[in-house]
């Protein structure tokens, strides 16, 4: 029987679960999520668990900081002068921003701090540093030369 592997088209559900059992993100009743094994673009420990999965097959595992979301880094975390920034925008702790950078690629970016002066925002993704628990059911492979079909 197949397994997927590096480079496979698959197609799962998966359900992003908090240390304390929360759901964070489902596939829920919504379609399966596609992708291809080895794809930078995902966490890298989506693509260690689905790595060797049969079709049909479930598997959960509590995923470290570097294999979810990362660690924080400082380098995401910006102060910006308010005269920088719209007049027209109330900037508290908490509010969530989507930003676009001077390339044109968009982020989200949480307000931490606000002052007379600055408003600092932080980049990282809001579950950078954190353990989570991964769980996939593997419902398709492609192998790359299936790909057209």
């Amino acid at each position: 029987m197949t397994t997927a592997q590096k480079d496979d088209r698959v197609r799962v559900y998966y359900t992003v679960r908090l240390s304390d059992g929360s759901v964070y993100d489902t596939t829920g009743d919504k379609d399966p999520f596609e992708f291809v094994v080895g794809d930078p673009e995902l966490i890298p420990g989506m693509h260690s668990l689905v790595t060797g999965m049969r079709v049909g097959e479930k598997r959960s595992k509590t995923l470290k900081p570097e294999e979810a979301y990362g660690k924080p880094s400082p380098y995401l975390v910006t102060e910006i002068p308010r005269k920088n920034l719209p007049d027209n925008i109330m900037f508290r702790p908490g509010v969530i921003l989507d930003i676009t950078g001077s390339g044109g690629e968009t982020a989200r970016a949480k307000v931490v701090e606000v002052t007379d002066e600055n408003v600092t925002i932080d980049a990282n993704h809001e579950l950078a540093g954190m353990e989570v628990i991964l769980e996939i059911i593997l419902l398709e492979i492609k192998k790359p030369d299936q790909a057209g079909e």
